[in-house]
């Protein structure tokens, strides 16, 4: 845990770079402002909120503190954030797979991704890979499927929950490669994925640049397979889950949300301080570029747009594999 430890201390560092803007917007609240993460402390989503927290201080002019609720696939913080007064002091940094996944892998959830939240502002995407231990011996997906063919019940993909994106790429994988890699879920999140990699209990999964990069240059994984359609500049030799027929190319994202009935000015003002924030050279350049996030700067309604769009690549994917959760 040290490394995740180490590098939210360099976030917090980092973001207190960001300088406020000449005219600041105003802002009347008197109590600090809430972040609700439905993660553990250590994984790229609490180290973007912290990040962003610092910077939205320093802007704002107010204190701002991350509380992190982990739990069931992010369905309990997820529920603190719907139950959570709509007053302009709370938000929520929610992975993708909150508001895209899980409406679609659920036959219940205590939540409507749509009526319960509003979608302040998009963050970060998040360059991702699937990755193996360096002890398996292949370098892409059709290797992986010979392997697990001659090998068959030694392979295991670890995921930050079931139902998670990283479950639903190992389901794609399964379905298109004709693979039986077995699936174990680590609920604490992606710090203990990578854990589970070094110790050896699992071999394979699909995790963010952030998380697996030093031990990528310390040869204890390599990455397979980069998610998307296209190659990435962080995985340069890499071919895309895309160019090896995966048939499946989502990317992740981090963003913003608040509970519903937030004032629309509230949403406005964070929104546009986000922005600022995103855009900032010093930002991008000494976190966003050295953990693998490219800035995701636009409108509220441009965010809601993309979860929409998401939504339905996803409920695909979640028909496709057949991954279903009551």
């Amino acid at each position: 845990m040290r490394i995740f430890q180490t590098l939210q201390i360099a976030m917090l560092g980092i973001a207190m770079c960001v300088q406020p803007a000449t005219a600041q917007v105003a802002n009347s609240l008197s109590k600090p402002i809430r972040l609700i993460v439905p993660f553990a402390a250590g994984g790229p989503t609490d180290a973007a909120a912290r990040a962003v927290g610092e910077g939205l201080s320093r802007a704002l002019g107010q204190s701002v503190i991350v509380e992190n609720k982990p739990g069931a696939n992010t369905i309990i913080g997820a529920s603190a954030c719907k139950a959570a007064a709509p007053d302009g002091q709370t938000f929520c940094i929610f992975l993708n797979d909150t508001v895209t996944i899980n409406p679609s892998v659920y036959s219940k959830l205590p939540y409507d991704s749509d009526l319960d939240f509003v979608a302040v502002a998009s963050l970060v995407g998040i360059e991702s890979a699937i990755v193996v231990t360096a002890d398996v011996p292949v370098s892409n997906l059709k290797e992986l499927a010979q392997f697990d063919a001659a090998n068959p019940g030694k392979l295991n993909w670890g995921t930050f929950g079931i139902g998670s994106s990283a479950h639903l790429y190992l389901g794609q994988a399964n379905r298109a490669l004709n693979t039986r890699i077995n699936h174990v879920p680590y609920a604490q999140g992606g710090a203990a994925v990578v854990s589970g990699l070094m110790s050896g209990d699992i071999q394979s999964t699909m995790l963010s640049y952030g998380l697996v990069n030093q031990w990528i240059q310390k040869g204890k994984l390599k990455a397979i397979a980069v998610i998307g359609e296209s190659r990435s500049p962080y995985f340069p030799n890499v071919h895309s889950v895309k160019e090896q027929g995966l048939g499946m190319s989502p990317r992740l994202w981090i963003g913003m949300f608040a509970p519903s009935g937030i004032p629309a000015a509230a949403v406005e003002q964070m929104n546009k301080a986000v922005n600022r924030i995103l855009l900032d050279p010093a930002f991008q350049k000494q976190y966003l570029e050295t953990q693998g996030l490219t800035p995701l700067v636009g409108t509220s309604q441009e965010f809601a747009d993309r979860i929409r769009r998401d939504r339905a690549e996803w409920a695909a994917v979640a028909s496709a594999t057949n991954v279903r959760l009551d």
